[in-house]
């Protein structure tokens, strides 16, 4: 058999799985990309169809009705969406704290959840991580929920210029976002918000009918993120 023939043959073995990201394809859910890419997913049999997500709502939504085989999330939202569809199960985490910043300007800024009060404050996605995470700040504060509005401003540097221009007092967004305004040498202030609402890290999540019937395909992706972080 001719080297393109073995390598037709090899391909036709993989078998076809899809995950999808958290939100979109951020540096942040890069480990799988990297698989792809990198050619690990391969190597372990599989053919991983990488889809973005748009936030952790629809991350449980798509595992529940089985249209994914995997997606990840942070893991209030999986306890979050398991007390309301217990048919979902985390197989694995992949980050063993919380990955999102409070993001607020240097010259107003928000350093604990009493000053979001009479405030709007920016969130990823309505229903998902962020929001979630903001319940809880303003709860262990004891500060009422319908005390702040909530905004959808997406997981990118740009929504700071919604708080340049005093439409937001600030958002809640992954740690690369913040990074990234520290980088382009933006005047933003960001805290972690474990400092005040410590939470589970982000796992990997699947259904129960799916994890009994791809066990095996669970265990091979699993082990191919872990070579993947080296």
């Amino acid at each position: 058999m001719s080297a393109g023939g073995m390598g037709q043959a090899h391909a036709q073995t993989l078998t076809n799985i899809t995950y999808l990201t958290p939100f979109g394809y951020l540096i942040g859910f890069a480990e799988t990309m990297y698989a792809d890419t990198g050619g690990i997913f391969a190597k372990h049999g599989l053919n991983v169809k990488i889809e973005g997500g748009r936030g952790s709502s629809m991350a449980v939504q798509q595992v529940t009705a089985g249209n994914v085989l995997l997606s990840r999330t942070g893991g209030t939202d999986m306890i979050k969406a398991y007390a309301t569809s217990p048919t979902i199960v985390a197989v694995g985490e992949i980050y063993q704290r919380d990955i999102f910043s409070m993001i607020s300007a240097k010259d107003s800024p928000v350093t604990k959840p009493e000053e979001m009060a009479g405030k709007t404050i920016g969130i990823v996605s309505a229903g998902g991580a962020t929001e979630n995470i903001l319940d809880m700040m303003l709860a262990a504060r004891n500060v009422p929920k319908d005390a702040v509005t909530r905004q959808v401003v997406g997981n990118a540097p740009a929504a700071f210029e919604l708080v340049k221009q005093g439409r937001i007092a600030g958002f809640i967004a992954t740690s690369d976002t913040a990074h990234q305004l520290e980088v382009d040498k933006q005047p933003a202030l960001a805290w972690s918000t474990d400092e005040v609402a410590r939470c589970p890290g982000q796992v990997y999540m699947t259904s129960k009918a799916q994890l009994e019937k791809s066990r095996d395909l669970i265990a091979k992706f699993l082990a191919s993120v872990h070579e993947s972080l080296g």
